[in-house]
């Protein structure tokens, strides 16, 4: 009996998968309810986590369709950049309950591009500025432009 082995697009798939299924856990924990005059800040993560998970089963279906083998894609240092991303990701969601949109995404980003900047030096000016634009025109676009509430956070 053949030992069957994910291939990488089955595991991006079923990661995608998990991902959106944890999200949407923590984003159905939020008390403002979704409604059709104001859909509020529940809406686009909902709609965000929706797309991972419908995203992740395509990807998992065509894959598992394919009838190519793969040679092995991640190892264990891959592994560990996937269990470090995902760790982010839960502190980001947790400084969004705690220290609200403002303080959480510039970290967020700030994390984030260095994590991914793949050996390459990226300045830290050039980092913290991506953070902060990126925050404040999400921002203005968000709350000023479509006048919906981003998170607050509870210490401020």
């Amino acid at each position: 009996m053949e030992f069957y082995m994910l291939k990488r697009d089955q595991v991006i798939g079923l990661g995608l998968m998990a991902v959106g299924i944890f999200f949407w856990v923590l984003t159905s924990q939020f008390s403002m309810p979704l409604t059709p005059e104001y859909p509020g800040p529940k809406m686009l993560p909902t709609l965000a986590v929706f797309g991972l998970v419908v995203c992740g089963l395509g990807i998992f279906i065509e894959s598992t369709r394919k009838q190519m083998k793969e040679k092995v894609f991640l190892g264990f240092d891959g592994w560990k950049r996937v269990a470090l991303t995902f760790a982010v990701l839960i502190l980001y969601v947790l400084g969004l309950k705690y220290l609200g949109y403002l303080i959480s995404t510039p970290l967020l980003l700030y994390a984030v591009t260095s994590m991914f900047a793949k050996g390459k030096h990226v300045r830290l000016w050039a980092k913290i500025l991506y953070s902060v634009l990126f925050t404040l025109l999400v921002y203005l676009v968000y709350v000023q432009l479509f006048n919906l509430a981003l998170p607050r956070g509870s210490l401020f």
